[in-house]
C-alpha cells in the first residue's frame, strides 16, 4: 500500500470544519510557505530532539491527523519500516505526498515511497488492531471533539508495548485564553480550536491504560513569537519573515528556560510532549 487512499467516512460536524480550515490552508502558497520554512521548523519540531535516533528504526509507525506529515519523513529518515499518516483534509495529504521537499527541524527532506497516506476521519481509521509500534499526534489533539475516543484509537492500533506520542500546545498557559481569541480573530486558529491542559491530557491516557513514560514542556517564548509572526507575515511577507527569524536567537533562551523554569513552572510552557506506552 502506497500513495493516497481515499475514504468515505462520516464525519462529525466539528471535523468537517476542520477539514475546511485545513483544506483552505494547504491550498494558500503564501501560508504554506511559512510553515515550510527553517524559521518555524527550527522551533516547531524541536520536540524530535528528545526522541533517541532508534525510536523509529524499523518500525511501523502511524502519524493521525498528519497532515502534510514532516514526521512521517523524518520517521523514514531515520529508518522506519512503514509510514502511515491519516487525516481529514486530502489538500494537506496533497501536499504531503507531492512537495519535493519538506522542511523537518534544521533539514529538506524529501517524500519517500515508505510513506503512505490515508484521507479519511480518524474515528474510522481502516487499519487492523495492534498495527503500529509508534503512533503520533501532532499540534492536532486539541482539535477532536471526542479526545478520550481518539485516545483508545490510537490504543486499538498500537501493538503491546508500543509508544503513544503526542506534541501539542499547552491548555494550561497563563496567555492561553488570549492567544485563542487571537489567534481565531485573524485566522491562524479554527473556530472550535482550544487547547487542553497537560494534566487533562495525562489524565486520559492513564484511564486509557497507558504508562507516562516521559513528558517534557518547553517553546515558553518562540512558540508565540512564531504565531505573531504569522499574522504579520499575512500582513507583509518579508516583516513576518525578520519577525519569524528572531527564532534563531530565542532558541538558547528555549533551552535554558527548559532546564530550569519550566520544569518548575509547566504553565511557563506553550507546549508540551508526552511519551507513553501501551502495556
Amino acid at each position: 500500500m502506497r500513495g493516497l487512499l481515499l475514504l468515505k467516512n462520516p464525519a462529525h460536524h466539528l471535523l468537517e470544519r476542520e477539514r475546511e480550515h485545513y483544506d483552505t490552508y494547504a491550498e494558500d502558497e503564501k501560508t504554506f510557505n511559512f510553515f515550510n520554512s527553517f524559521f518555524h521548523t527550527l522551533f516547531f519540531d524541536r520536540y524530535i530532539t528528545y526522541l533517541p535516533d532508534t525510536f523509529f528504526r524499523d518500525k511501523l509507525v502511524v502519524d493521525l491527523c498528519c497532515g502534510f506529515s514532516r514526521l512521517l519523513r523524518y520517521a523514514a529518515y531515520k529508518g522506519c519500516q512503514t509510514g502511515i499518516g491519516v487525516d481529514i483534509s486530502y489538500n494537506m495529504l496533497q501536499r504531503g505526498q507531492h512537495q519535493k521537499d519538506l522542511w523537518v527541524y534544521t533539514r529538506k527532506l524529501p517524500y519517500d515511497n515508505k510513506i503512505t497516506f490515508i484521507q479519511g476521519s480518524i474515528e474510522h481509521v481502516p487499519l487492523k488492531d495492534a498495527v503500529a509500534d509508534v503512533a503520533c499526534i501532532t499540534a492536532a489533539f486539541h482539535h477532536l471533539p471526542d479526545k478520550e475516543r481518539f485516545v483508545n484509537v490510537a490504543k486499538r492500533l498500537l501493538k503491546p508495548g508500543g509508544m503513544f506520542i503526542i506534541r501539542d500546545p499547552n491548555g494550561s498557559h497563563y496567555l492561553r485564553v488570549m492567544g485563542n481569541i487571537v489567534g481565531r480573530r485573524w485566522g491562524t486558529l479554527s473556530d472550535d480550536e482550544e487547547a487542553i491542559g497537560y494534566a487533562e491530557t495525562i489524565t486520559l491516557l492513564v484511564k486509557a491504560g497507558f504508562r507516562i513514560q516521559n513528558i517534557i514542556f518547553f517553546n515558553a517564548v518562540a512558540e508565540i513569537n512564531s504565531h505573531l509572526s504569522e499574522i504579520v507575515y499575512k500582513k507583509c511577507a518579508l516583516v513576518g519573515l525578520m519577525q519569524s527569524a528572531c527564532n534563531l536567537f530565542l532558541y538558547p533562551l528555549e533551552m535554558i528556560l527548559e532546564k530550569t523554569a519550566l520544569k518548575i513552572v509547566p504553565n511557563l510552557a506553550w507546549a508540551y510532549l508526552i511519551i507513553a506506552r501501551k502495556p
